[in-house]
């Protein structure tokens, strides 16, 4: 009598199909270990290609921030000599709207060069002396805008922008990126066509001609009195006793 105690499975190793090698025919691998070494010995000359595109690009977000800059002082100075008697606070309006519209420009180009792959260290270096410069020169725009109305009332024009210590770090940033773009051969940059523009609801009246006074006022003397006449309404405000 024969007892059964269990089932299973048997696995014999030999009935199992043998897996075939795949074999790589050997012209593949002396093309894969050649273009390994081309790699290798190009890497070089791509890596300075790219160092002298990164000097380009930096050269040129350097210019167009210098352009901001002297498109905003343009930009004051015709607009200076049109300010008249009641323009000082449409002048402190246009002064503060430049100043941080500037200071949001620089801030976004000195972002870009930050995040920029540089591929040298000498444009590294350079492109870390234009952001310091850029961030100095945006705090500078963004404290002139908040005191702007001190500077215009300030005889005989508002002060500069920025600081001297920023100044510094202005033409500091100016000597580097030239130095960046000769030692890379990049050709001078064309000038930038970046501007800033001035709302026109706050410069037009400055240009309007106009046979009405603006908030002047005139005084007439008369015996051991003095009116004072507001031009714009035409009406007599006060009368000052003179005594003695």
């Amino acid at each position: 009598m024969t007892e059964t105690l269990g089932w299973g499975d048997l696995d014999v190793e030999g009935d199992a199909p043998r897996r075939r090698r795949v074999r790589v025919p050997p012209v593949l691998v002396w093309v894969i270990v050649a273009v390994v070494i081309a790699a290798f010995a190009l890497w070089p000359t791509a890596r300075r290609h790219l160092s002298d595109q990164a000097a380009a690009w930096l050269q040129k977000q350097w210019a167009t921030a210098q352009a901001y800059d002297a498109s905003r002082q343009s930009i004051e100075r015709s607009v200076a000599p049109r300010v008249g008697v009641g323009d000082t606070e449409r002048y402190t309006r246009i002064i503060r709207y430049l100043d941080q519209l500037e200071a949001r420009r620089l801030t976004s180009i000195a972002h870009s060069v930050t995040g920029a792959r540089s591929w040298s260290g000498d444009v590294r270096h350079a492109g870390e002396t234009v952001r310091r410069a850029l961030a100095a020169e945006a705090h500078d725009l963004v404290q002139d805008a908040a005191q702007a109305a001190d500077a215009v009332a300030a005889p005989p024009s508002p002060p500069s922008a920025t600081s001297l210590v920023t100044d510094a770090l202005i033409q500091t940033a100016e000597t580097a990126v030239a130095d960046v773009a000769r030692r890379h051969h990049v050709s001078k940059a064309r000038p930038s066509k970046a501007h800033l523009t001035a709302p026109a609801s706050l410069v037009a009246p400055l240009y309007r001609v106009t046979d009405s006074p603006l908030d002047a006022e005139l005084a007439v003397t008369h015996g051991h009195a003095i009116d004072i006449w507001n031009l714009r309404t035409g009406t007599r405000e006060r009368t000052i006793e003179v005594t003695g």
